[in-house]
């Protein structure tokens, strides 16, 4: 897989969370955060969704304060991600 490619990151992200491999996926996502090109010298157009999606699986972990961050970060990026805010709104209902 190319740890560059946001599509593909994302698919195996959700394969992974659909067979609770959440360790795996952390570390998929910290990679793929790591390894995006800016484009046009920013990088909010991606990093949005993989800060969410790793908030999802901290949610699903329990981990809730770290996911309160990831979906923290991932509005101050892009403050119409609506994913991101339903996250905001699931942890404070289960912390």
């Amino acid at each position: 897989m190319d740890p560059t490619c946001i599509e593909a990151a994302i698919g195996f992200a959700d394969c992974l969370i659909e067979s609770r491999q959440y360790e795996k996926c952390v570390e998929l996502l910290l990679n793929s955060t790591k390894n995006q090109v800016p484009v046009g010298g920013n990088l909010s157009g991606v990093e949005h969704c993989l800060q969410t999606k790793l908030g999802t699986v901290y949610l699903a972990m329990g981990l809730y304060g770290e996911a309160m961050v990831q979906f923290q970060h991932a509005i101050s990026l892009n403050p119409n991600n609506s994913k991101a805010l339903l996250g905001i709104e699931q942890v404070e209902v289960r912390s």
